[in-house]
């Protein structure tokens, strides 16, 4: 056997070892605090200590209606870059998004950036 099998196996033993010898303490760990026991000899149920408290699943809504109106900053007046007979005008209070046309110039529209 070469040495580097031989290391190979020593250390798959001692990974073996120590996870056999972890398991075993935390079966006789949870097994000596109670915590594999789930039903008691004469069929009832074992309570949980009372430091906890038991949970329901449910679905959380919180939802509150308020009236008013949305805006963003102050209004702004914009300058036509193009020459050319304005074709076409939102109308008014419409509000207008990045890359929505804010108006259109010979049936161009000009884009808010």
């Amino acid at each position: 056997m070469t040495t580097r099998r031989r290391r190979t196996c020593r250390v798959v033993v001692v990974v073996a070892v120590v996870v056999t010898t972890g398991a075993a303490v935390a079966v006789s760990t949870g097994a000596a605090a109670g915590l594999w026991e789930t039903d008691r000899a004469d069929g009832g149920h074992v309570d949980p200590p009372p430091a906890t408290a038991r949970l329901t699943r449910q679905t959380l809504v919180d939802t509150e209606t308020e009236s008013g109106d949305l805006g963003y900053g102050a209004a702004t007046t914009v300058d036509a870059r193009l020459d050319g007979v304005l074709t076409w005008l939102p109308e008014p209070g419409t509000s207008v998004d990045r890359g929505q046309a804010l108006y259109r110039v010979d049936d161009t529209p000009v884009v808010l950036l």
